[in-house]
């Protein structure tokens, strides 16, 4: 179970308060994951704050993937540099996550995202997403890409290809299975077209977002 922890954890890997506030949330609830994103805010002067957090937290709170999230090959390569300066293998990253929602891909200005819109971002950003595979798969670090509303008339053949996890958002106010299973039943049947004896694994965000499920998570275990 993933634990996605935003830009706040730039404040929270230096705050000591914090840092043991998150870390016994990942215990107490059974998170066996995180992943942080904002990492571009910690200063290279800073690293030590966050091995030291990589470290604590698989050591001693159950936590066993460790993952940096991204949005681009710029954002990795301080991500590799990261991993090849730590001095044990707890204090590096093990997960490199490439981020993308296209519900952001808006060529014209009109705020309407249309398929050709998200479309060509998506071509754009696989050109990427497999520079960075090939970066992580040199260095030993797994890739997965979560992609935000991709195309329901495309099989996500490349997508599935190049990832070692899938990982979809059900970003709603409650659970909707039919909202989830139609971007499985399609990386299903890509999986199946690449290598019909091979499964990935799959990981499902939600967001605890006002926004979003916060006030169902609060009336539901």
């Amino acid at each position: 179970i993933m634990l996605y922890v935003g830009s706040d954890f730039s404040t929270i890997v230096k705050d000591p308060a914090k840092s043991l506030a998150l870390k016994k949330y990942c215990k107490d609830y059974g998170y066996n994951g995180v992943s942080y994103y904002g990492l571009s805010n910690i200063a290279e002067s800073d690293w030590s704050y966050l091995r030291a957090f990589n470290e604590d937290i698989r050591t001693n709170y159950g936590v066993i993937q460790v993952e940096a999230t991204a949005s681009s090959l710029s954002g990795f390569q301080a991500r590799l540099k990261f991993n090849t300066t730590c001095t044990n293998a707890k204090q590096k990253f093990n997960y490199f996550n490439k981020e993308s929602e296209y519900w952001n891909a808006d060529d014209n200005g009109d705020k309407i995202h249309s398929d050709a819109e998200v479309l060509n971002a998506w071509k754009k950003d696989s050109v990427d997403a497999f520079n960075i595979a090939t970066a992580s798969d040199v260095t030993g670090v797994n890739f997965t890409w979560y992609h935000g509303w991709d195309l329901k008339t495309q099989l996500p053949l490349h997508l599935v290809k190049i990832q070692d996890q899938l990982l979809y958002h059900v970003y709603r106010k409650t659970p909707e299975t039919g909202y989830l299973l139609d971007r499985l039943t399609r990386a299903n049947e890509a999986q199946k077209r690449i290598d019909p004896t091979k499964k990935k694994d799959t990981g499902i965000l939600i967001s605890a977002e006002l926004d979003f499920m916060q006030v169902y998570l609060k009336t539901h275990t």
